[in-house]
């Protein structure tokens, strides 16, 4: 067999010893085909290794002397071994400012990773290798795109001080393709997250077309053959000022828990659920203007409202139903002056708003003729004018 060790501070420390050969293409001496022994064992062997590091990995090529099926049994045999360590990549270093940043797997080799800076690649190694990567976009106005990262490395992205793009599976359009835990920091500037699963595989059944959005993260599960339990693609976010999510051609079930930025949710194709705030049921937690759109298919829209504290006693119990939005008053803890959460909504089919269970005010002045509206005001005594179907 064939052995290998590795060290990173100059062969002061090494590593443990690792097998490069696979355990089904043993490397045995004693089967040379050149005996220069009297016994017919061999005596020479080894005489062509190579080796060569490039993006944290060593590429090892060696001559072995069992090829399977082939006339001459001496042939080069090749490994790659990964060398691990952690991937940073910086903006900004080519004196251009507005760069446009790539990590995807190398396209007929996904074990393999690149990170492409303005058209130019500027690391390529094994996935396996990297216990995490670093995406500092520095200045100017950036745009990162992530295509692919693996369950084993982190991927973070700082967006630095421009107005930055960040874009999830631009090309793939498939969220399954990002494993690893992803965080994307936009810092300073006017920053938006676009996240594509356009062609969710639907690899885990129904828990793939569930997508979570709370006012930090975004998630939907994904599977694997064989797989008894489902993962998760995580996508955590900070300091983002715009979040669109496009998600699949079929029926999704959109859970929308909270925001934190303006948060556009695209339902595409297919018979699909929006659901704010269904665990809380408190629109306060709306703190990034919604907006929610079906598309095509028989879309419908569930607004839960039933546990609203009133945080404004006075404008809290005010509900505003348009055409186009359904809103109400809040004010968040240690303020003067109420927020506004606010869901605009276009081509649904029918929407449903639960409000509170105290006095409310509904005032529906208008409704869209394509969708239907039905408001249950809950147990208080509610009173205003309406254009729907109100329900205590």
């Amino acid at each position: 067999d064939v052995y290998a060790r590795y060290s990173t501070d100059g062969g002061l420390a090494w590593s443990p010893v690792l097998r490069v050969n696979d355990a089904n293409n043993p490397l045995n001496p004693d089967q040379a085909p050149i005996p220069f022994r009297v016994d017919g064992r061999a005596s020479r062997i080894g005489e062509y290794f190579g080796i060569d590091l490039f993006g944290g990995t060593a590429y090892v090529a060696w001559n072995g002397n069992t090829a399977p099926n082939v006339a001459n049994s001496q042939q080069v045999f090749f490994d790659a071994i990964p060398i691990k360590g952690s991937l940073a990549i910086f903006g900004d270093d080519t004196g251009v400012r507005d760069d446009t940043i790539t990590l995807r797997s190398i396209a007929g080799n996904p074990g393999f990773m690149e990170v492409i800076v303005n058209g130019q690649r500027q690391y390529a190694g094994l996935w396996s290798a990297l216990t995490e990567v670093t995406i500092a976009a520095v200045g100017g106005r950036d745009t990162i795109n992530i295509e692919d990262a693996w369950a084993s490395c982190p991927v973070t992205v700082n967006g630095g001080d421009g107005n930055d793009v960040i874009n999830v599976s631009p090309q793939a359009m498939n969220l399954d393709k990002v494993k690893g835990r992803l965080t994307i920091n936009g810092n300073t500037g006017s920053d938006a997250l676009n996240i594509y699963d356009l062609n969710n595989p639907v690899s885990y059944l129904l828990p793939s077309l569930t997508y979570s959005v709370f006012g930090s993260n975004v998630s939907r599960a994904y599977g694997f053959p064989g797989a008894r339990f489902p993962l998760y693609v995580s996508i955590n976010y900070t300091t983002i000022d715009d979040l669109v999510l496009h998600t699949s051609d079929f029926a999704d079930l959109v859970q929308v828990h909270s925001t934190s930025a303006r948060t556009t949710v695209n339902g595409n194709a297919g018979n699909d659920v929006f659901q704010v705030s269904p665990a809380d049921r408190n629109l306060d937690n709306i703190r990034g203007n919604l907006w929610v759109f079906g598309h095509n298919g028989d879309d419908t829209a569930f607004l839960y409202d039933q546990s609203n504290p009133y945080s404004d006693p006075a404008l809290s119990r005010l509900y505003t139903v348009t055409s186009s939005a359904v809103g109400r008053f809040y004010r968040m803890p240690g303020t003067n002056w109420p927020s506004y959460a606010s869901v605009s909504y276009d081509s649904l089919t029918s929407l449903e708003l639960r409000a509170g269970a105290g006095a409310d005010v509904l005032d529906v002045p208008s409704t869209a003729a394509s969708t239907s509206v039905r408001i249950n005001a809950g147990a208080g005594d509610d009173a205003g004018r309406a254009h729907a179907v109100v329900e205590h």
